[in-house]
């Protein structure tokens, strides 16, 4: 009964369908039981073996990028980060000048653990 179900199945969604089976296999049954992957439990066993088809047609069967979307992802980062930094330069710029004016008055930054603190309020 489960071949012809599976027969019918096939017949109506077959582009849809997996190629591999997973048969029915005690070992899975013992290994769910006790809690472990059949991977550890036997590794030697079909119902691995099954496991191990099913997850190579998975696998097969995801797209991997090309180079060109690679490189066009990269540049539109690129191009994004160069643009912050535009913007990033363009704002500091006053403060630049500011420190590169001759006479300008150049304060020290206050120490560390009087700046941490004054701000947290601890000493």
């Amino acid at each position: 009964m489960a071949r012809e179900i599976l027969a019918k199945l096939r017949d109506h969604f077959a582009d849809k369908m997996f190629k591999t089976v997973v048969n029915f296999n005690t070992k899975i049954k013992e290994a769910a039981s006790f809690g472990r992957p059949i991977s550890e439990y036997d590794s030697a066993s079909r119902g691995h073996k099954d496991f191990c088809a099913l997850a190579e047609e998975v696998l097969s069967l995801q797209v991997k990028p090309q180079p060109q979307e690679y490189t066009s992802t990269l540049a539109s980062q690129l191009e994004s980060i160069s643009d912050t930094a535009d913007e990033l330069l363009q704002a500091a710029k006053p403060a630049i000048e500011a420190l590169q004016t001759p006479g300008a008055e150049v304060t020290e930054p206050a120490d560390t653990d009087t700046k941490l603190s004054d701000f947290y309020g601890v000493n």
